[in-house]
Order: C-alpha cells, then sequence, then structure tokens
C-alpha cells in the first residue's frame, strides 16, 4: 500500500497492510440492508432451527467478549452485526 496514495479495498487486506479500518479509511462503506450478502452467520438447517444448541452457541458468540476478540483478530476491520 506505500505504493500508491489511495485505494480502494477490503477490510481484511487493510488489516493485513497493519491498518485499522475503522480508524484510517477516509471513506467507510455504511452498514445497510445492502451489506447482509456478506454477513457471516450462524446456520442450521430449517428443521434444527428451535435447537437448543443452536440457541446456546448464539448467546455464547454474540457477547461483548467475543466482539472484542473480534477486533484484536481482525485489527478492527470487522462489525458484528448482531446488535
Amino acid at each position: 500500500m506505500t505504493d500508491v496514495d489511495a485505494s480502494v479495498v477490503n477490510n481484511d487486506m487493510a488489516a493485513d497492510a497493519g491498518l485499522v479500518p475503522t480508524e484510517d479509511a477516509i471513506f467507510l462503506e455504511p452498514v445497510a440492508d445492502s451489506s447482509k450478502p456478506y454477513y457471516n452467520v450462524i446456520a442450521s438447517r430449517e428443521d434444527e432451527t428451535e435447537d437448543p444448541d443452536f440457541q446456546i452457541i448464539i448467546d455464547y458468540y454474540q457477547t461483548p467478549e467475543v466482539e472484542k476478540i473480534i477486533d484484536e483478530v481482525t485489527n478492527k476491520s470487522s462489525i458484528p452485526v448482531w446488535e
């Protein structure tokens, strides 16, 4: 990234270059309905949507502690969308 004055890159490329996308970007695409195809999800088969084990996984995953780990691992380049 030192070869250009500006660039359009995905958040993972920016993080790999040592940037913090949420702090270093000159523009961030807002999280909107158009972003939904790019969300990572916890999914199950339709017949298992009410399985209590899946709810336990979701409850453990969607926490401030996991959000902190996501920030650390991705250099703040991923945004939890469960809020």
